[in-house]
């Protein structure tokens, strides 16, 4: 039973979750880039820190998926090239996903984009920082594409250093043209006072955290998960092909 089980998790696990690999690092890379690539480069922060193990990732998914295939021949045909082969790639894949696990974990890379939403809400709205203009870039792309307002939710610029009493929130938030026909704009009734009392919220601005949904789509820590879980299919793989590898040397030797 216990053989059946790490004979399965070695062919099914490395398929699917060398397609999660490919599929989530490639995310992963484009979402830094798209989103945070200026702010990041402004702040004098290596991009290659958090992309480079995102290629490392989508390398080591493809190798997971070839293993499938070489673990199947080296079972059915019982050659030991095959056998070797794939310890040979199973070797490279771990080292591939050790590598940009260790990598990502020591630059924080799964609160990345939190850190940096706090950081620059606060330099949104204070006209003496060197970096507001880059903030208030980030944060309109940000809200306007991922149709999100705030970190957490519409009411975090409430606390926004410096912000004012009357449309503190970003219009960017706004669902929809930013303008109203009066050509006011649509956050201009939303005061600090009576944020939670506007009957018309949530039909003006967006609700949901940015953090949230640049999470839901670009989230690093789901790619972490899935690389860890990576890592203990291959153990399975290696335990199978050393299995079959000893099972035709105990065979050859019986015939000579």
């Amino acid at each position: 039973m216990m053989e059946n089980f790490i004979v399965c998790t070695a062919i099914i696990g490395p398929f699917i979750l060398g397609i999660f690999l490919v599929w989530g690092a490639f995310a992963v890379k484009n979402g830094v880039i798209w989103y945070f690539g200026q702010i990041l480069d402004y702040e004098g922060f290596e991009l290659a820190n958090l992309t480079i193990p995102c290629i490392l990732l989508i390398v080591a998914g493809i190798f997971s998926l070839m293993l499938v295939f070489i673990l199947g021949v080296a079972i059915n045909k019982k050659n030991n090239i095959f056998s070797i082969l794939y310890l040979a790639l199973i070797g490279c894949t771990m080292l591939l996903e050790i590598s940009a696990l260790t990598s990502l974990f020591k630059n924080d890379a799964d609160g990345m984009a939190e850190n940096i939403m706090f950081n620059s809400m606060g330099n949104y709205y204070n006209d003496g920082s060197p970096s507001q203009n880059v903030s208030v870039q980030f944060w309109d792309y940000l809200q306007e594409n991922l149709k999100c307002c705030g970190i957490h939710g519409y009411t975090d610029w409430v606390a926004a250093s410096q912000a004012p009493e009357i449309g503190f929130i970003p219009t960017s938030c706004c669902i929809g043209d930013a303008q109203s026909s009066d050509n006011v704009s649509c956050t201009e009734a939303i005061t600090k006072d009576k944020i939670s009392a506007v009957a018309f919220i949530t039909n003006t601005i967006y609700m949901d955290g940015c953090l949230f949904q640049y999470n839901s789509s670009y989230g690093i820590g789901f790619l972490e998960l899935t690389a860890i879980i990576a890592i203990f299919c291959h153990v399975c793989g290696l335990i199978t092909a050393c299995g079959v590898f000893i099972s035709n040397r105990s065979g050859y030797n019986s015939l000579t």
